[in-house]
């Protein structure tokens, strides 16, 4: 159990990978296309981002990453070759919907004298 616990922790660090829940980008599917971003070392912000991606507020962040595919472009910042984020950046883009949120289409009939017309509207339900 230590071992993969060890293999684990080697594995995160040495290929950053991003921590957005069904993302699979990393450094080896996606080589240098995405950049990606340690959390935030401010608490507030840190949980903002957690929050941001579906994550519990408890979950190790240790070498844990979030890739540029989730911040809109006017939030990093180029440096030379680095990519930054600018203070208080928060991810936004590409982040699936929690698992307690439904989407579904509600579809309604109205009758125009002999002909029935399907009204589409979208709902979002809470669990």
């Amino acid at each position: 159990m230590k071992l993969c616990l060890d293999f684990l922790l080697i594995y995160c660090k040495n290929m950053p990978h991003c921590s957005v829940l069904e993302c699979s980008n990393n450094t080896k599917n996606s080589g240098s296309f995405y950049s990606y971003f340690s959390f935030p070392s401010d608490p507030e912000i840190r949980v903002k981002w957690l929050r941001a991606i579906g994550r519990d507020i408890n979950y190790l962040i240790v070498h844990e990453r979030v890739c540029s595919e989730h911040f809109t472009k006017d939030v990093i910042i180029k440096e030379g070759s680095k990519r930054l984020l600018k203070k208080g950046a928060i991810p936004s883009l590409n982040i699936p919907l929690p698992h307690n949120i439904h989407c579904t289409t509600e579809v309604q009939h109205v009758d125009d004298k002999s002909r029935t017309v399907p009204s589409h509207r979208n709902t979002i339900s809470f669990c």
